[in-house]
C-alpha cells in the first residue's frame, strides 16, 4: 500500500520510518520508570551560557533560545509587579503631604458624622431647657451663627445657658482641637426664647464644623456637628 506524499511517492518503510525515527540517545529514567526531561544545549543562543545553573531559556515555536540572567529577570519581575500597583521603586515621604493626609483623614471621619451643607441647624432639648443654633459657613475660617434657648421649666429654679464649640485645625499640633464659646445665659423670666442672632466667627486655623452645648444647672447635652463644606 502506498501513501502520496509533496515529494513523491512513499513506500510503507519509509512511511515508518517518518513516523517513528530513531533515537540515538538513550533516554534517562528515574526511581518510577518515567523519563527525566533533559534541557537540550541546543536552545542556547549564547554557547557561552550553555549549562549555567543562573541562567533560564524559553524556546520559541522555532526551537530558538532566549537567555536572560536570572538577576535580570527577578529585577524585571519585581519592577513590573511595582509598576502595576502605582509604587515607584524609590520614594520619599513629604511631611507636608503626611500632614495633609493627616487632617483630611481626621476631618473625613467628622464630615460623615456631622451635617454637610452652607448652613445648618442643630436642636438640643432636654428636661429643663431647649434650644437651637443656626450656622451658616463664609468661608474656610468664618461662619455667622445663630443662637436661642428657653427655659421650659422655670419652677425648677435653674437657669438655662449655651454656647457655640468650633472643630478647626492646628497647624502645629497637625490635629483638630474644640474651642469653646462664652456662655450665654437665659435671663427671661420664663417668658420665650431668647435670641442671639448673627454673630460672626472668625479664626485663624480651618474651621471643620460646629456644635451647641446647652446646660441647666449641672445637667449639659451637646449637638451634633455640623460640617463646614468650605473647611
Amino acid at each position: 500500500m502506498f501513501s502520496c506524499g509533496e515529494g513523491g511517492l512513499l513506500n510503507n518503510s519509509d512511511q515508518a520510518e517518518l513516523e517513528s525515527p530513531a533515537r540515538s540517545t538513550p533516554i534517562a529514567m528515574n526511581a518510577t520508570g518515567r523519563p527525566v526531561a533533559r534541557s537540550d544545549p541546543a536552545l542556547h543562543s549564547d554557547p557561552d551560557v550553555r549549562g549555567d545553573p543562573n541562567v533560564r531559556t524559553k524556546p520559541t515555536r522555532k526551537g530558538r533560545g532566549r537567555t536572560m540572567p536570572l538577576s535580570i529577570r527577578t529585577a524585571m519581575t519585581a519592577a513590573t509587579a511595582l509598576a502595576a500597583l502605582g509604587t515607584p521603586l524609590f520614594a520619599t515621604a513629604s511631611p507636608v503631604a503626611a500632614a495633609t493626609a493627616t487632617g483630611t483623614s481626621a476631618r473625613s471621619s467628622m464630615v460623615a458624622a456631622g451635617d454637610v451643607s452652607a448652613q445648618a441647624r442643630k436642636d438640643v432639648c432636654f428636661t429643663g431647657a431647649c434650644g437651637s443654633a443656626t450656622v451658616k459657613f463664609t468661608g474656610r475660617f468664618s461662619a455667622v451663627v445663630s443662637m436661642s434657648v428657653n427655659d421650659t421649666a422655670c419652677k425648677d429654679g435653674k437657669k438655662p445657658k449655651m454656647r457655640i464649640q468650633a472643630q478647626q485645625y492646628s497647624y502645629a499640633n497637625q490635629k483638630p482641637y474644640v474651642w469653646k464659646g462664652p456662655w450665654r445665659k437665659y435671663t427671661k423670666n420664663c417668658s420665650g426664647y431668647q435670641q442671639w442672632l448673627r454673630k460672626p466667627f472668625k479664626g485663624e486655623e480651618p474651621l471643620w464644623g460646629m456644635r451647641v452645648e446647652i446646660c441647666n444647672g449641672s445637667r449639659c447635652k451637646t449637638s451634633g456637628w455640623m460640617s463646614n463644606p468650605k473647611g
